[in-house]
């Protein structure tokens, strides 16, 4: 229990570190759309589809994990929602179409895009 007995500080530093985390969560956001990008692109080159869903399921692991604690709950949820998706494909043994999910992607790179504007 911290200094006003409800786990917060009085002094704001834990506001105040949430907020630094969360600059640098936003900062960083232009690389994550980037790395997106090229896993798609990466994909319609090559088509290999197992490379897709492992770099997808990590990428979206990686925001799905964060983006909530930090006030971006609807990315949070989608970001989970696209790693499940992902891991689904990796694990299925059919050629399912992996376009649902490459939509979803995309509206998930839309909502960044909007957190940076």
């Amino acid at each position: 229990m911290l200094a006003d007995g409800h786990g917060t500080r009085q002094d704001g530093s834990i506001d105040r570190t949430v907020e630094t985390i969360r600059r640098k969560f936003l900062t960083q956001m232009e690389d994550r759309i980037l790395f997106f990008e090229a896993a798609l692109q990466d994909y319609r080159s090559t088509g290999n589809r197992d490379e897709l869903m492992a770099r997808i399921s990590f990428g979206a692991h990686k925001i799905a994990g964060l983006a909530p604690s930090l006030g971006f709950q609807s990315l949070g949820q989608r970001a989970n929602r696209i790693e499940l998706a992902a891991e689904s494909y990796r694990k299925s043994e059919t050629a399912d179409d992996v376009a649902p999910l490459l939509n979803e992607v995309d509206t998930l790179l839309d909502e960044m895009e909007q957190l940076l504007d």
